[in-house]
């Protein structure tokens, strides 16, 4: 499970407290009240960028896993990859729309440091808990140890199996992402004042700037434009929409299985349909809809790989190297973005840049040793004197 740090959320629930102290309190003084307002929103800032890097890092485990999947005839190979590729661009687009939320803030989202990328297969996620993102092939252990963890909701639904007996339930967990927005949410609502009032002149992605952002679906979401409180709680229940589904189904506004959902096909071994027969009212198809994987046409590679295990005169090295600088280019440009009033160019170009990096996937995982991306952040190199 997924474990959000306890800390963090009482640092929300402190901020809201403090709100609450200084607005029913007749006799606390307007500079005291102002003081509170301003811790309020700071502590806001600092949830919001680490809501922002939490959805940065689960992209690359999820598209090395992808990316590991070869098709393979009479198994659903293709499916199970569309699938989780599925997720990891709904989750780019998730740290798009709270980078929006930060920039309706008044500034502009760092989105461009080190930070932003873990040390992979080290470093816990962005808001604490137990969970050591892996960039790893494709397996059944990754999918329920991390993936599913990562997306599972407060109270997960289990829905039968149609063909045979469904597998044993996992013990129901608290301290999920649905409850880190949850709080992030109440103080936005807490704030006595509109903290977004400086979305309407700040540069913020919208999805007319690049036709492939508006491929994806994202209903109810018109756009990803932020200019007052409303606009920004509906992006975050959005984002904890898509991943966890709501509390009464699995499904997400566009009608597609949430995240959790989506994995829990892969897992269960069928597509998730509606059946009126079933009590909950849903089912996992494996008899008529089966998604079976072919692990013999996965490829395999020693996981979390970094530059440094490799001479900087390999192919390995050298595939990795052009892989990163285009990785760090992409935030570089999209940090450019959100720094410079009407830069509309820098959101396709950076979309290219993370098109670019595909290029060398494939090249990666032909070499011998084969090897995933790494996905490190690259510093630019001192100048020679």
């Amino acid at each position: 499970m997924l474990q959000i740090d306890k800390e963090l959320i009482e640092e929300l629930k402190k901020a809201i407290h403090g709100l609450q102290i200084n607005h029913t309190d007749k006799i606390a003084v307007k500079e005291a009240a102002k003081q509170s307002i301003a811790a309020a929103k700071d502590q806001l800032k600092k949830s919001l960028h680490k809501a922002m890097r939490l959805e940065a890092s689960t992209v690359p485990p999820y598209l090395v896993a992808a990316w590991s999947i070869k098709d393979s005839p009479g198994y659903q190979n293709a499916e199970i990859r569309r699938l989780i590729l599925s997720v990891a661009k709904e989750e780019m687009l998730h740290m798009m729309g709270v980078a929006n939320i930060i920039a309706a803030m008044g500034e502009p989202p760092q989105i461009a440091n080190k930070k932003i990328v873990l040390d992979w297969g080290v470093d816990k996620l962005p808001v604490g808990g137990n969970l050591i993102p892996q960039l790893a092939p494709f397996s059944m252990s990754l999918l329920t140890d991390l993936f599913m963890k990562i997306e599972e909701p407060k109270d997960p639904i289990h829905y039968v199996v149609l063909e045979r007996e469904m597998l044993a339930s996992e013990e129901i967990h608290y301290g999920t992402i649905g409850e880190f927005y949850d709080a992030i949410i109440a103080l936005i609502n807490a704030l006595p004042e509109d903290p977004f009032g400086n979305g309407a002149s700040y540069p913020q992605i919208k999805m007319e700037f690049d036709l492939r952002i508006t491929q994806i679906g994202h209903d109810p979401i018109i756009d990803f434009v932020v200019t007052n409180k409303t606009e920004a709680i509906k992006i975050l229940n959005w984002i904890v929409d898509q991943g966890e589904g709501s509390a009464a189904g699995p499904l997400d506004g566009n009608a597609a299985p949430a995240h959790y959902y989506r994995f829990a096909e892969i897992y269960k071994g069928g597509k998730l349909i509606k059946d009126t027969g079933q009590l909950l009212g849903y089912a996992y198809d494996r008899a008529g809809q089966p998604i079976n994987c072919d692990f013999n046409a996965v490829r395999q590679f020693a996981p979390n790989p970094k530059m440094k295990d490799f001479s900087p005169d390999s192919r390995q090295y050298k595939g990795l190297m052009i892989f990163n600088e285009n990785y760090t280019r992409m935030f570089k440009e999209l940090q450019e973005f959100y720094s410079k009033s009407d830069n509309t160019q820098e959101i396709p170009t950076s979309i290219n840049s993370m098109n670019t990096m595909t290029r060398y996937v494939d090249p990666l995982f032909n070499l011998n040793p084969s090897v995933c991306p790494s996905f490190e952040w690259i510093e630019p190199s001192p100048p020679v004197t």
